[in-house]
């Protein structure tokens, strides 16, 4: 499927509480936030593409952002999110990308002065 395509099946999954990717489900402003960071940042460079597009330029993507560390570190979640949701309905069948190959943990989120 493409980028666009998947995440149309996530906010699905996610508005009805079928997905819920923490210990509860997202609220309706949390996920309106969710939809402004995707259609900001990735809709327009990868909603066409495919998801292994999208996939390979993770790591890019959260340093481009890495001046604005809150965006970049949310953008990172709710790319998290996608792909957990891809590979749960078999969409996806690769290691999740924000995730390090080697430890295992989400890539290294940037500190926000409190």
């Amino acid at each position: 499927p493409t980028v666009a395509q998947a995440w149309a099946d996530y906010m699905v999954d996610a508005k009805s509480g079928e997905f819920i990717a923490g210990r509860r489900p997202a609220t309706s402003s949390t996920l309106d936030s969710y939809q402004g960071l995707f259609d900001t940042h990735i809709k327009k460079p990868y909603g066409s593409k495919s998801l292994h597009a999208l996939a390979k330029d993770v790591q890019a993507i959260h340093k481009k952002l890495r001046e604005k560390p809150v965006t970049a570190n949310r953008l990172l979640q709710v790319l998290s999110n996608l792909f957990v949701h891809a590979a749960r309905t078999g969409k996806w069948d690769k290691p999740n990308p924000t995730l390090d190959p080697i430890t295992g943990r989400t890539i290294r989120k940037y500190s926000v002065a409190s």
